[in-house]
């Protein structure tokens, strides 16, 4: 099956004039859905920021940890604040993640639903212009 410009939808010959009446809603859908596309893609990339930035301090609060003393307890207070704040991130960046990922799978879902009446049309369309043509070849015949 192959998609042609301007709404056509073809699967071989007998598609050629097909024209999908909601092909600007199905256009419309698309763009939502790439929109909400990249609002989850930027969510994931401040996601993996925020890993990235708390598995560094994660790592220096570990090096300074191994640095104190025995019986010690002197951790940079800015350092374990620094963590938990780093940790904070993270929580907030997943938490938006999850928010961005319902809609696009709303839009999905949307968009797969036009999609499914295109097709359906398009069956339709097949068969009216199969019995379309079997009828010229039996009225040829015929004739």
């Amino acid at each position: 099956m192959c998609v042609g410009g301007a709404g056509a939808f073809t699967t071989g010959r007998l598609s050629r004039g097909f024209r999908f009446s909601l092909e600007p809603l199905l256009l419309q859908r698309k763009a939502i859905e790439n929109v909400r596309l990249a609002t989850l893609t930027r969510a994931q990339a401040r996601l993996e920021q925020a890993h990235a930035h708390l598995a560094r301090l994660e790592l220096e609060f570990a090096g300074a940890f191994a640095e104190i003393p025995r019986g010690g307890s002197a951790l940079p207070a800015e350092l374990e604040r620094a963590v938990a704040a780093a940790q904070t991130a993270v929580a907030r960046c997943v938490a938006e993640t999850d928010e961005a990922r319902v809609p696009l799978l709303e839009a999905v879902a949307n968009r797969k639903a036009i999609e499914a009446l295109k097709k359906r049309r398009l069956a339709e369309y097949d068969a009216r212009e199969a019995r379309k043509e079997e009828r010229e070849l039996d009225e040829a015949n015929l004739g």
